[in-house]
């Protein structure tokens, strides 16, 4: 049995599923290839008239912030010379729920090692360590998620009256956190 030489067609989408299949994985691995969508960090913005905007920063220009309107679904260019404060919701994250899962299982397990009486066997001890890490994770993982969950602070900048370097630095740290990451000129 020989094998037969593929024809033109066949050949073309086995080409064309190579193409696609080197596309993808240029886009997943390969940065800057696929476009830069993760939401914008939500911030609150005080004007110098005293009015104050809240939304999604979309993306920061060399004289303005992009941000989107929740209310409108709008877009709105506010510039640099309007802004007074910039103020950013600090999201708690789970940092402090798995930090307290992994002191709870530390401190879990000493103390099930530790209460097992007498002369325990070598068994008895693994099992009450065991429990001991569990129970101890389990509460530490919750008294975390809730510390971090009350320790929500906003992240207040200052815009006016800063010297151009000190705002470029602002942009800077800004437009990493925007939904569209451009080059600042």
């Amino acid at each position: 049995m020989s094998l037969q030489p593929m024809t033109t067609p066949h050949r073309r989408a086995a080409l064309a599923a190579d193409f696609a299949a080197a596309a993808l994985l240029a886009m997943a691995f390969v940065p800057g290839v696929a476009a830069k969508t993760k939401p914008g960090v939500s911030i609150e913005i005080v004007c110098e008239d005293g009015t104050e905007r809240a939304g999604e920063l979309i993306a920061v220009r060399p004289s303005s912030l992009v941000v989107a309107d929740p209310a409108s679904n709008t877009y709105d260019f506010i510039p640099l010379s309007e802004i007074r404060i910039v103020r950013i919701p600090k999201v708690s994250k789970p940092a402090g729920a798995w930090s307290g899962f992994q002191q709870g299982a530390f401190y879990g397990a000493i103390v099930g090692d530790l209460s097992t009486g007498k002369e325990p066997s070598a068994r008895k001890r693994r099992i009450r360590a065991l429990y001991g890490g569990l129970a101890g994770a389990s509460v530490g993982a919750l008294v975390g998620g809730l510390k971090g969950r009350m320790t929500k602070k906003k992240i207040v900048i200052q815009i006016r009256d800063q010297p151009p370097a000190e705002l470029a630095a602002i942009l800077t740290r800004l437009n990493g956190l925007a939904r569209i990451r451009e080059a600042l000129e």
